[in-house]
């Protein structure tokens, strides 16, 4: 965290001690909610928190902005967004009952507001809500981006965000998408290498009206 502060990122004070206690909820429930691989332990913050908090490298919130994290797993990164940045309106979304309770639990340990955990795949909530929903949209690299652009559309405010991690064939990925960026209104904005960790992350903005 202190790498992250000195290159800009702007956390609450509490965050150092929150995150603390998430990283113990994540040893302790990693085997039993399926939430990371016992042998990826190790790399939790080095890597997985690292990288998340470069979401807030990329993009300071803006109260009363609404955030999801869509397929979020044991939270990363909305989980680390919210912990950071306790003011800003987040929800996580996964399909899975077990990382769902998880997230549930560590939300009351630490007392967030403004925080919703959201048992559902994401077609199952664009039906619920409708759409102009969510002003920053994250997703971590679990599909490809022109799959990824269909399932987060009708989930988009005008003008919204997505961001989403990517790795080195992040250019071959946008080239991919184009159609199905130009179809829905989407816009590539950059792929910004995060100073502290491996990963790149694509932004991508809805285009207004």
């Amino acid at each position: 965290m202190a790498r992250a502060r000195g290159d800009g990122v702007v956390c609450d004070a509490a965050a150092p001690e929150r995150l603390d206690l998430y990283c113990g909820e994540v040893e302790q429930w990693a085997g039993p909610a399926d939430l990371i691989s016992i042998k990826d332990l190790p790399n939790l913050v080095t890597t997985h928190i690292a990288a998340s908090l470069g979401v807030l490298w990329a993009e300071r919130p803006k109260p009363p902005e609404r955030w999801i994290d869509v397929g979020t797993g044991g939270g990363l990164p909305g989980m680390i967004v919210k912990v950071c940045c306790p003011e800003i309106s987040m929800d996580l979304l996964d399909s899975s009952e077990k990382k769902i309770l998880f997230l549930e639990r560590v939300g009351r340990r630490l007392g967030l507001q403004e925080f919703r955990v959201l048992h559902q795949r994401v077609e199952q909530l664009a039906a619920a809500e409708g759409q102009c929903t969510y002003d920053v949209i994250l997703m971590r690299a679990v599909t490809s981006l022109a799959k990824a652009l269909r399932l987060i559309d009708s989930l988009s405010a005008s003008g919204a965000r997505f961001m989403t991690f990517k790795g080195s064939r992040w250019e071959s990925e946008v080239g991919e998408a184009r159609h199905v960026s130009q179809e829905l209104g989407w816009e590539f904005v950059d792929a910004l290498q995060i100073p502290w960790a491996r990963p790149r992350l694509l932004r991508m903005r809805k285009k207004a009206g």
